[in-house]
């Protein structure tokens, strides 16, 4: 019985109301992780890639990407940026106006990486905004 013969793989693009492009890519066959914490993580940071993505002027764009190599998860989100994220103490800070209620979905994003002894990492300049997770 061989795994890769129930692999899932999934490879779209999506519109989002916003005039958002999605280009989703998926091929997983077990997720080694808690399903909750897969959702708060994919939760926190789609969110945010459509928050930011939405405030372009011209290009909107996301990448999706969720895979596994073995028992490794690789997720990937990209987006279109137009503007510097804030960043204070190696923390992203929110620019929303309830700065008590919001801005806490990264850190939370990185205790479950840091519960799994993975690996997160943030690119981003002007233009673009990267995550890239390894658990």
């Amino acid at each position: 019985h061989n795994t890769r013969d129930n692999r899932q793989k999934q490879t779209g693009l999506l519109r989002h109301p916003s005039q958002i492009e999605f280009q989703v890519e998926f091929s997983i066959d077990d997720i080694y992780i808690e399903p909750m914490d897969l959702v708060i993580i994919m939760e926190n940071l789609l969110e945010n890639a459509i928050e930011a993505a939405s405030k372009c002027e011209l290009k909107r764009k996301i990448v999706f990407e969720l895979k596994n190599i073995n028992d490794v998860l690789l997720l990937k989100i990209w987006n279109t940026s137009c503007k510097f994220p804030y960043v204070k103490k190696d923390r992203f800070i929110t620019d929303k106006d309830d700065s008590n209620v919001h801005g806490w979905g990264v850190e939370s994003v990185k205790s479950i990486v840091n519960k799994y002894n993975g690996n997160i990492e943030f690119k981003y300049d002007e233009t673009f905004f990267e995550v890239d997770i390894i658990i």
